[in-house]
């Protein structure tokens, strides 16, 4: 018999489905991560911004409640919401995420007295 030193046309498929098919199970992770990675950012950004809103009302209280406002950062409007809850301010600020779904994150505060 004649020693074939190079690889067989099955050595070949074999391989190469192997690579697709770890290709085809990689890029969908990685897609999921990107989504998350930007619902994440968007969250930090919010809850930056319903922060930074909830100071002045927790400090100098001039603004009358309930109290809401729209606002845009990077290319998202969400809007905010202020009110009276008891003895604290709350604060909740709506969204829409990446993968298109609603989403609320409210904080307290103490007002100054």
């Amino acid at each position: 018999m004649i020693k074939n030193e190079g690889f067989s046309l099955i050595e070949v498929l074999v391989a190469t489905s192997i690579v697709f098919i770890m290709i085809s199970s990689v890029i969908p992770i990685i897609r999921i991560i990107n989504d998350e990675q930007s619902k994440l950012n968007d969250t930090r950004l919010i809850v930056l911004e319903l922060h930074d809103e909830l100071q002045p009302l927790l400090w100098e209280q001039k603004t009358k409640l309930p109290y809401r406002t729209t606002k845009t950062i990077n290319h998202k409007i969400f809007h905010l919401e202020f009110i009276q809850e008891e003895s604290f301010i709350k604060g909740c600020g709506e969204w829409q995420n990446a993968n298109l779904e609603n989403e609320k994150i409210c904080l307290y505060g103490y007002p100054k007295k």
